[in-house]
């Protein structure tokens, strides 16, 4: 029921809805018949604009091309596009990824080659399992298991108490877990305070994780999703881009690493 379609009302791009039923297309709390559009769009095209869908349509019917270059997100609703492309009758053009980079700085190269990192391995997953693996290697496993065994004896005299007032007063019980929440609470927050004083101990390791993290792998995208050409320009020049521009790319799929 969605018109692929948006139209102007008041400076504010509005989608259109169809009303199969009453054959109706709505657009926010005004509706109009099928006649009525066909009218508008002959008198104010102005007043209409493309969605996701219907823009690579629009794209190709006014500037067909040979082929497309385009970045992940475009190649995925794309390829979704190719029955509505031979509805439309307009041939789809070839779809070429664009090329993807990533820069690589000294330090942060560093930090890769002392942490024993693949640069592969974090493109794709990022930084947070290996660091998640560093800090329960570095776990007394001997303290977990004895508070967890103090946790099932708490919660064991806990039932006998329980299984006592049961008779006595039942009015207790919700007070007994209460009581025995809040104990094995704290006994989780124990474990949280020592994880804690582990990352203090090592924040200097755990440092090179994040700093990885945020140059190449911020918040869980590409470099390129994320960090803008002004800090490279900063600390490189404005030369930067032509420098890039030097390089010699191929548009075949590849992710590329410079090391700046």
């Amino acid at each position: 029921d969605n018109f692929q379609l948006f139209y102007e009302q008041q400076g504010e791009r509005v989608l259109l809805q169809y009303d199969r039923k009453n054959e109706r297309v709505y657009a926010g709390e005004n509706s109009f018949a099928k006649s009525d559009l066909l009218h508008m769009v002959e008198e104010t095209p102005g007043k209409f604009s493309n969605n996701v869908v219907t823009r690579p349509l629009m794209q190709e019917f006014l500037f067909p091309t040979l082929s497309f270059i385009a970045g992940p997100g475009e190649i995925s609703y794309w390829a979704e596009l190719k029955k509505i492309f031979e509805f439309a009758e307009i041939k789809m053009p070839i779809i070429v990824p664009r090329i993807n980079i990533t820069y690589l700085e000294r330090n942060i190269e560093s930090d890769l080659n002392d942490l024993r990192l693949n640069i592969e391995n974090v493109l794709i997953n990022g930084v947070e399992k290996d660091k998640h693996n560093f800090v329960e290697s570095l776990k007394d496993k001997a303290i977990e298991e004895t508070v967890e065994t103090a946790r099932t004896e708490i919660l064991a005299q806990y039932e006998k108490v329980y299984e006592k007032l049961r008779d006595f007063d039942k009015g207790m019980l919700p007070i007994i877990d209460k009581n025995s929440n809040f104990i094995t609470n704290q006994l989780d927050y124990l474990l949280l305070k020592t994880e804690d004083a582990i990352k203090r101990k090592y924040h200097i390791v755990l440092n090179k994780y994040d700093r990885i993290g945020e140059a190449l792998y911020p918040f869980g995208g590409f470099q390129e999703r994320c960090w803008n050409i002004f800090y490279f320009l900063n600390q490189y020049g404005l030369e930067f881009i032509n420098e890039v521009c030097d390089e010699k790319f191929s548009c075949n799929g590849n992710h590329y690493v410079i090391n700046l």
